[in-house]
C-alpha cells in the first residue's frame, strides 16, 4: 500500500505541468479508501475522465491493469492511510499537494 501511496505522491510532485494524469493522481489519493468497492467504470467517472484513460494512467504508474491496482488498493496498511470527511478537510489536503 504504501509503495501505491508513494507512486501517486511522486507522480503528483515531478509532474512539470498539471495535466490529466497530475487530476487522476489527486483523485484516486483522496478516494484511496474508496478503490476496493468501485468499478472502473465508477473510478473514471469520479477522476471525469474516459476508462481508457484511467487505464493508460495505471499503465504509466507501473500497474499492469485496474485489476493489479484494485489489489494494492486493497491491502491492510490502507486502515493506517487517514480518512478525509469532509470537503474542508479535502481542500487543506490539496492546497498541501500544490
Amino acid at each position: 500500500m504504501q509503495t501505491l501511496i508513494y507512486t501517486l505522491l511522486n507522480y503528483i510532485n515531478c509532474s512539470i505541468k498539471k495535466d490529466t494524469n497530475y487530476d487522476i493522481a489527486k483523485t484516486l489519493l483522496l478516494y484511496l479508501k474508496e478503490v476496493p468497492h468501485c468499478s472502473l467504470e465508477e473510478l473514471a467517472a469520479l477522476c471525469h475522465v474516459s476508462d481508457s484513460t484511467l487505464h493508460r494512467f495505471f499503465k504509466l504508474i507501473g500497474y499492469k491493469n485496474y485489476k493489479h491496482f484494485k489489489q494494492q488498493a486493497s491491502m491492510k496498511e490502507l486502515k493506517s492511510y487517514p480518512q478525509i470527511y469532509n470537503f474542508n478537510e479535502k481542500t487543506i489536503l490539496l492546497a498541501a499537494y500544490e
